[in-house]
C-alpha cells in the first residue's frame, strides 16, 4: 500500500529532471491513477491481482502497464518466493473458447494457448497467431503482484477444474442462506432457529455460470491516516468498507434464470 499512496501524492524521487520529465509522460499514457484506482476497487474483494509491462512501439513509445485482477493470475512460487505470474486472457473465436496464458517470469516471457486444458498451437487464433516468446535479464521480472490480504485458511488459490474457471474460495462463516445482520456482538452471524423463526442451512455447494451472474463492487468509504493522525499509532493507517451486488440474468435462450445450482444441508443452525 506505501507503494500507492507515494504515486498518488507524488513522493517519489529523480536523480534529474530528465527521470522525472519521463516518468510523468509514462504516468499519463498509462493513466497509472485510474489504473491504480480500479485495481484497488477489485483487489478489495477478490484480495489479489498482478500487473504487467507490455512493449509494443505500435501503440507506444513507453512500457504499457496492464492490470489483472486476481481471478485472471497464478502464482507460482518456488521456496515461499513468486517465480512466475501467469496471466490468463479468454479469447472466443470459430465457436470456441481459448485461454492465452502469458507466463512472466524472470528473464522470460512464454506464451501459451490452450483450449480447455490442452496446449494448442499459438497460431491458431488470430488474436495471438504473432506474439513471440521473449527473454532478457534473469535478474528481472516485468510483472509485479498486489495483494491486500491473503486467505490465513488456504495457501494459494484454485482458479479452474478442467478448464472451467471457479470462484475464489470463501470465508467459511460466510456458506449460509440466512444471517442475522444486528448480533449482539456487532458484525453478522448465521440466523439461528428459533420460536417462528427458520435458521440458517450450510451451503454446501453454489455453483454459478460467470455469463450471467455478474458482480458489481461498490466501494462505500476509504480513509488514509498519516502517522498519528488516528489514535496515536506511529504508522500509516489505512481503513475502508466494501459492498458487491450480484445480478442474476436470464439464459438468453428460453428467459429462465437457470445459472445458479446451490445445494444446502438440511440442518437449520441452532436445531
Amino acid at each position: 500500500m506505501k507503494e500507492l499512496f507515494l504515486l498518488k501524492r507524488g513522493w517519489f524521487e529523480f536523480e534529474s529532471p530528465a527521470q522525472e520529465q519521463l516518468w510523468k509522460e509514462m504516468e499519463k499514457e498509462n493513466r497509472f491513477r485510474k489504473k491504480i484506482e480500479s485495481a484497488l476497487k477489485e483487489t478489495l474483494y477478490i484480495g489479489d491481482g498482478a500487473f504487467k509491462a507490455v512493449i509494443d512501439t505500435e501503440l507506444s513509445d513507453y512500457p504499457i502497464v496492464e492490470w489483472y485482477p486476481g481471478d485472471k493470475v497464478e502464482f507460482v512460487y518456488q521456496r515461499d518466493r513468486i517465480r512466475e505470474i501467469v496471466f490468463k486472457t479468454p479469447y472466443h473465436e470459430k465457436g470456441r473458447t481459448y485461454v492465452l496464458n502469458e507466463r512472466y517470469g524472470y528473464g522470460y516471457i512464454i506464451n501459451e494457448l490452450y483450449q480447455g486444458n490442452k496446449l494448442v498451437d499459438i497460431k491458431t487464433i488470430k488474436a495471438t497467431e504473432n506474439l513471440k516468446d521473449v527473454t532478457f535479464d534473469d535478474s528481472v521480472i516485468l510483472a509485479e503482484p498486489f495483494m491486500i490480504y491473503e486467505s490465513a485458511k488456504y495457501e494459494g488459490r484454485v482458479t479452474e477444474i478442467d478448464g472451467v474457471p471457479i470462484m475464489e474460495v470463501i470465508d467459511d462463516e460466510r456458506f449460509y442462506d440466512a444471517f442475522n445482520w444486528e448480533p449482539e456482538g456487532g458484525g453478522f452471524e448465521p440466523l439461528k432457529k428459533a420460536s417462528g423463526v427458520t435458521g440458517a442451512h450450510k451451503i454446501n455447494v453454489l455453483v454459478a455460470c460467470g455469463q450471467t451472474c455478474k458482480t458489481v463492487p461498490k466501494i462505500n468509504s476509504i480513509y488514509y491516516f498519516e502517522p498519528g493522525g488516528h489514535t496515536k499509532g506511529d504508522g500509516y493507517l489505512y481503513q475502508n468498507r466494501s459492498f458487491s451486488d450480484v445480478f442474476v440474468f436470464p439464459n438468453g435462450r428460453d428467459g429462465n434464470i437457470d445459472s445458479i445450482y446451490v445445494d444446502v444441508d438440511t440442518t437449520e443452525v441452532g436445531a
